[in-house]
């Protein structure tokens, strides 16, 4: 044996391997699509990176104030059969073919959940939870025209069944059983109500044990996920709110001034986020952010003056579908909003 070899062979085994959280940290900071391969390593490594720890490390790490990335589905003539991920300042990354869509387009209905998606496929094609990391899809039964929204004759001697014609769905995380549920609201004229599909169960949807307070919600108004509550936004506004762990219900009112408008509702910087802008036209559009969740005290964020932007500008925010995405700091420095558009354009503003 030649002496370098021999030197190297004793620097090898005489090196000492990393700590473990040291590596932990390492792997908190990787694409997610890595650190799922990186399970593979070992039986420690997949029990490590499969732990509730990490997860939680992780989507804090991926999830940092100001760099948001955000999940994109092409519509209409652009739609190629994928869903992307993207930062900005970054390239696009193609997360995972949608051809488990048996017809329709599938889209995003709201932002991810610790890690799933919940898809809507259009053309009554049904729900679907997926895992873009993995590729993962789980198709939710039920789901394409569900059976309260169907009529049922009922038997000779049996009470009618009650039948549902609008339901909104949405995905939410409880953080002391650690599972992901599924939540629908169902509404007619003279009632609501609400079932749940928990993930890792047997696969069945369960009524929820409290009755849901009388509230019109609408297919295309997602359920937003946010401090622990699914938030539905109604007809008028107003904002039913479903406790993930606990399964009860509750409300929170729209900002003064705005009931019985048509908003949108999301979550922006950190907070429950209710935009309005009259859709298709030049009229101000209005952003408010929950900043006091408890008391329900709704702060103004911006309002933007749709006529102060150029014609060019202002034609692309006249869609019947305008919200904000995220807000991030330019190469400038300064903190701007980005909104997407129903023509699938991104736009920003100060």
């Amino acid at each position: 044996m030649e002496p370098s070899e021999a030197t190297a062979t004793e620097e090898d085994q005489g090196a000492a391997p990393l700590p473990e959280l040291i590596l932990t940290e390492i792997f908190s900071r990787v694409p997610a699509k890595s650190a799922a391969r990186f399970r593979c390593l070992s039986h420690e490594w997949f029990a490590t990176l499969s732990s509730d720890y990490f997860v939680d490390l992780h989507v804090r790490r991926s999830n940092r104030p100001g760099r948001p990335r955000l999940l994109l589905a092409l519509v209409g003539s652009l739609y190629d059969g994928y869903v992307y991920s993207w930062q900005p300042g970054g390239p696009v990354e193609r997360l995972m073919p949608d051809d488990f869509a048996t017809k329709g387009s599938l889209v995003p209905i709201a932002k991810p959940c610790r890690g799933l998606i919940l898809m809507r496929c259009t053309d009554y094609g049904g729900y679907f939870v997926c895992n873009p990391c993995t590729g993962a899809v789980l198709a939710l039964p039920d789901s394409k025209v569900p059976l309260k929204m169907t009529l049922r004759i009922a038997m000779r001697g049996q009470p009618e069944a009650p039948f549902f014609f609008k339901v909104a769905y949405g995905l939410g995380y409880c953080s002391i059983t650690r599972q992901h549920k599924v939540v629908r609201l169902f509404r007619n004229i003279e009632v609501s109500s609400c079932e749940v599909f928990e993930l890792d169960t047997p696969a069945y949807w369960r009524p929820t044990a409290e009755q849901p307070p009388l509230c019109h919600v609408k297919e295309q108004k997602m359920a937003v996920f946010f401090n622990g509550y699914l938030h539905f936004l109604c007809t008028d506004a107003s904002i039913t709110t479903f406790n993930t762990c606990s399964e009860t219900f509750g409300s929170l009112p729209p900002p003064t001034g705005f009931e019985n408008a048509s908003p949108v509702l999301t979550e922006l910087d950190g907070s429950l986020c209710f935009c309005y802008g009259e859709p298709d036209t030049d009229d101000p559009y209005h952003v408010f952010l929950l900043r006091d969740y408890m008391k329900g005290r709704w702060e103004k964020l911006c309002c933007i003056d749709r006529m102060a932007w150029p014609e060019s500008e202002r034609m692309l925010l006249r869609s019947l579908c305008i919200a904000p995405l995220a807000m991030y700091h330019s190469d400038d420095g300064q903190r701007k909003i980005m909104f997407g558009t129903g023509s699938c354009n991104l736009r920003a503003t100060p």
